[in-house]
């Protein structure tokens, strides 16, 4: 008996690699180690309690609620903005042509955001290799033919 209990731990290793593995996982991953690796400075996020995976995903792949809802609150407010802008033009409009006004010039058609942003994109996607929004060059300043000095 006293033999079997010096080997004991050896037994177990080889018997049980599983639980000693366990055991030693646990042993090195306690939360008081935890707390001496976490500094004292450090400002606790929502998704430090999570899995590590889970928190991988939460922190760079997945949006938060908060952002979802800030980014519904942005499209409404564009759309809000966008729907006000063209009623005010169809007022412009409207009595314009009441008032018999001809002289429209001082009033520029406001154009939709979004497009002037997809425009943009386009532009910017294209580096100016395009042939429609590629810029042109100037051609070479000519030169004028000198008169021969005598």
């Amino acid at each position: 008996m006293v033999l079997f209990s010096k080997f004991r731990p050896l037994l177990q290793t080889v018997l049980k690699p599983a639980e000693q593995l366990q055991t030693i996982v646990k042993r090195w991953s306690s939360e008081r180690r935890m707390q001496m690796m976490i500094s004292e400075f450090h400002e606790r996020k929502f998704f430090d309690l999570f899995h590590p995976l889970r928190r991988f995903m939460t922190r760079y792949v997945v949006q938060s609620f908060d952002e979802r809802y800030e980014i519904f609150l942005h499209t409404i407010y564009t759309q809000v903005m966008r729907d006000q802008l063209k009623a005010l033009e169809r007022k412009v409009r409207r009595l314009e042509h009441a008032r018999g006004d001809n002289k429209g010039w001082y009033y520029r058609p406001i154009s939709d955001h979004l497009a002037e942003l997809e425009q943009k994109k386009a532009a910017e996607k294209s580096d100016g290799y395009s042939a429609i929004l590629a810029p042109r060059e100037l051609p070479p300043p000519r030169t004028w033919p000198v008169p021969p000095q005598n």
